[in-house]
């Protein structure tokens, strides 16, 4: 996670992993991302096979 400078100007106690580690976390949320996607594939498919069946919930409430 990244740490910033706080406005109050003290930027020895500041942390900036904005290069390195910043790549570090990117590559590990990716995989968090994609593990989830990988475990809940089977209920995203079976929502949107409801949803092309019988629409969108509250459609029929929809103004626009």
């Amino acid at each position: 996670m990244r740490q910033r400078a706080s406005n109050s100007g003290n930027a020895r106690n500041s942390v900036d992993h904005s290069t390195r580690d910043g790549a570090d976390i990117d590559s590990a949320r990716l995989a968090q991302h994609e593990n989830w996607l990988a475990e809940n594939a089977e209920a995203i498919r079976r929502e949107n096979e409801h949803t092309e069946q019988h629409g969108l919930p509250l459609a029929d409430l929809r103004q626009f």
